[in-house]
């Protein structure tokens, strides 16, 4: 667990916001174009592409471990009953 003294030694190793902030205008202006990029995400899942993609995926996975699960508990309930060890 890092102490008071390592938290701020590191602390006081991070750069000033408004030293950063206020270096260059070019910097400025790079950050804001950043900060500018719009979300290229519809607004419901559903009718994204790439979401529903994503989505589609984790269903079929989700389906593969439960199907995993469900038979290897099928078939050791199936082999403890007695008529299976006839």
């Amino acid at each position: 667990m890092p102490t008071t003294a390592s938290n701020a030694a590191l602390a006081a190793q991070l750069p000033n916001w408004a030293t950063w902030r206020s270096e260059s205008s070019s910097t400025a202006t790079e950050v804001h174009h950043l900060l500018m990029v719009s979300d290229n995400t519809a607004k419901s899942w559903w009718n994204d592409e790439g979401l529903r993609h994503c989505m589609l995926k984790i269903i079929i996975l989700y389906g593969a471990i439960f199907a995993y699960g469900y038979d290897g508990a099928f078939i050791s309930t199936v082999q403890a009953l007695p008529r299976w060890n006839e």
